[in-house]
């Protein structure tokens, strides 16, 4: 039964994109913003998906390591604290202990997105763009064409 659960949250927070999308449902109104053509509104809102997008990657993160310490930490429960040689407190310990070790790849970099693109900075870099109109070296890096596709203004 925890696979189950276990598939069940993975399909949750793991987006399907392998899926087929029929040409009737690709939306053909939205336009590609080039550099010559630039508003400030523009990269308002490129840099506002920007800081989205990395926070749902952190959050992506996170979640998935949450859910393979909880799904190690639920099979020692089921078997009644027994693993082998562990029994009781030590084998949560070692089980709990294993987890965060294996799963630091996942949380750790998540965590740093989390933090480096929270909702405080980006308004922090909002209002500091708006102030003086340009944006910081690091970002403008990061600001790739795809970010400035916006829906066509009808």
């Amino acid at each position: 039964m925890k696979h189950f659960y276990l598939l069940a949250l993975l399909l949750v927070v793991v987006p399907v994109t392998a899926q087929a999308v029929p040409v009737s449902s690709i939306r053909t109104d939205t336009t590609l913003v080039t550099p010559n053509r630039l508003t400030a509104a523009d990269t308002i809102w490129a840099l506002q998906r920007l800081f989205k997008k990395r926070r749902t990657i952190g959050s992506a993160f996170v979640v998935t390591a949450g859910a393979l310490t909880a799904y190690g930490i639920s099979d020692v429960v089921e078997n009644g604290g027994n693993m082998g040689f562990y029994t009781g407190g030590t084998a949560y310990f070692f089980v709990t202990a294993l987890a965060a070790i294996y799963t630091a790849p996942l949380y750790i970099p998540g965590l740093i997105m989390r933090g480096r693109y929270s909702k405080k900075k980006e308004a922090a870099l909002l209002a500091a763009y708006n102030a003086k109109k340009t944006v910081p070296e690091k970002y403008l890096r990061k600001l790739k064409p795809g970010l400035f596709v916006q829906p066509a203004v009808k």
